[in-house]
Parts: C-alpha cells; sequence; structure tokens
C-alpha cells in the first residue's frame, strides 16, 4: 500500500476535509442558479458552435479541490517513523536466521500453527538485537536467501511476515541445505566476529544457561499427569534442551508451575506432541 509505513504527526489538521464536501454543494448550488440573459432583436447571424471552453471551467474547480485536499494532508506533516535505541556501543554481530517453510510446520501442536509461533518468536528477537544485522535464509527441499544480512530491522521484520508455507521450492526438509546457506552468507561478512563464528556452525553463540539455582520443567509432559512435573536444581547443573528452565526463581513460583490450575492453562494454550502436552515458555 502508498501509505504502509506512513504517520500524521498532525491528524487534526484532517478535521478540514469535512470542508471540502461544504465547498463541492455550494459549488453545485451556485452553478445551478446562474442564468446569464442577453437580449437581441433577432438571432440571425449566429451561428451555433460547440465549444469545450464552458467544461473547462469545472476543470478548474477540480484542481482547486484536489490541490486544497492535498495542502489540508501536507499540514497533517506526513512522516516514516524508523524507531531507534540509543545505546552504550554500537559493536554488533550478523546474524542470519534459518526458516524451515516445509509443510510440517503448519502443525498446530503451537497457536495457530508452527510457522506463525516462529514468526512472532523470530520478531520479538529481532527487535531485541538494535546493534547487530540480520539476513533472512529460508529452506524446505532447497534453501534460498529471503533477505541478505542488513541492518535495517524494518526490512528484515517486514520480510518475516511476509514468509509463509512455499510450495514453488522442492518439499521436504533440507536443515542441512538451510544451514549452509545461512553459513556462506556469513562467511561475506565483513565484521570480524562474524566470520570467526562462521567457521564453527556448530558451536552456539547464544548461551542460555545460567550458573544459577533454577526451576526445572519438561517441555513434553504426559497427557494423564494432573500436574506438570517440576523441580528445583542446585547451582552448576547443566539443563538439557529437553526441558525448560526459570533461574533465580521465588519458591512461590514453584506452586503455581505444580498446582491443577496451571495445569488446565497449559491444556486450554500450551502446544501438543502427538496427545502430550507440549510446554512453552512463551505461552504457559
Amino acid at each position: 500500500m502508498i501509505l504502509e509505513g506512513i504517520e500524521f504527526f498532525n491528524k487534526q489538521w484532517f478535521w478540514l476535509l469535512l470542508v471540502i464536501p461544504i465547498i463541492i454543494g455550494w459549488y453545485i448550488l451556485k452553478n445551478s442558479q446562474q442564468t446569464a440573459e442577453l437580449k437581441m432583436p433577432n438571432l440571425k447571424g449566429f451561428e451555433v458552435t460547440t465549444t469545450w471552453l464552458p467544461t473547462f471551467r469545472h476543470v478548474l474547480f477540480v484542481l482547486r479541490i484536489i490541490a486544497l485536499g492535498l495542502l489540508i494532508t501536507a499540514l497533517a506533516r506526513p512522516q516514516t517513523v524508523d524507531v531507534s535505541t540509543k545505546t552504550k556501543t554500537t559493536r554488533g554481530i550478523d546474524i542470519v536466521i534459518a526458516i524451515d517453510v516445509s509443510a510440517s510446520m503448519l502443525a498446530k501442536d503451537l497457536k495457530p500453527n508452527r510457522l506463525e509461533a516462529l514468526k512472532n518468536v523470530a520478531g520479538d528477537f529481532i527487535k531485541g538485537r538494535p546493534n547487530d544485522r540480520i539476513g533472512l535464509v529460508e529452506y524446505a527441499g532447497e534453501s534460498y536467501t529471503k533477505t541478505p544480512i542488513t541492518s535495517d530491522k524494518s526490512i528484515v521484520l517486514k520480510s518475516l511476515q511476509e514468509i509463509k508455507y512455499n510450495t514453488i521450492i522442492e518439499g521436504g526438509t533440507a536443515i542441512g541445505m538451510g544451514l549452509a546457506t545461512s553459513v556462506n552468507r556469513l562467511k561475506n561478512s565483513k565484521a570480524k566476529s562474524t566470520v570467526g563464528y562462521a567457521k564453527y556452525p556448530y558451536k552456539f553463540l547464544q548461551i542460555q544457561h545460567q550458573d544459577a539455582a533454577a526451576i526445572v520443567i519438561p517441555r513434553v509432559s504426559s497427557a494423564r499427569r494432573q500436574y506438570i512435573p517440576c523441580g528445583f536444581l542446585e547451582k552448576g547443573t547443566i539443563i538439557l534442551d529437553s526441558a525448560q528452565a526459570i533461574y533465580n526463581p521465588v519458591p512461590w513460583i514453584f506452586s503455581i508451575i505444580s498446582s491443577r490450575m496451571h495445569m488446565t492453562w497449559v491444556r486450554a494454550v500450551g502446544g501438543r506432541l502427538k496427545t502430550d502436552y507440549r510446554y512453552s515458555s512463551a505461552l504457559c
């Protein structure tokens, strides 16, 4: 759309647009009442000719109305808004997000489906990386670059929202090709830190583990359970990806998570793996 991404600083000026219908009505009324008379003894010598000049004055009126509308729009101060966050440092890295667009992403174990849930989480991640350059790669049976690495987050977020189940590229889930395309993009990066990390794609750059006490919650739990099984872990314990963790928790959180009320909530909004409940830190 033409006005997409445009906001108006002084929207109150648009109230003047209500004057335009009044002006048009006044013009039509005045034009219908205008009757010019010229008394002549006879009409001989006057030839009837047709001309477009009387119609042209209506065109001038239309142009004046358009000019008035554009003037009011200019007074409303249209502008594009790009919200930036001031930070103390501008040091960042290059990141490429590989997104699966195969048919498996239409599964509804996450609401509304896996792909939409992924786009929501990825959008929050992108918004939280103001200093980094980010690119997008799509893959199914094959892979391609959706958005090259850029620091313009508005472009990345717009491209992210445009991602959908792709029936054009070959079907399948070639995660290796997706990662290879992502790594190739990072190898072309000019950031020294990114080039260094790209040499070891099997290593995790984002380490979420904290050396602190935590409440551990399994990602998948049987639907036959009356409560979500959870427990306390002491400092120094490494929690695997098969579980969620709440670090440095206050004790009363444990009572909420292990309650039947929370189990009812998980049953209503949580995901599913077959018939088992799939716990989500974002939804539950």
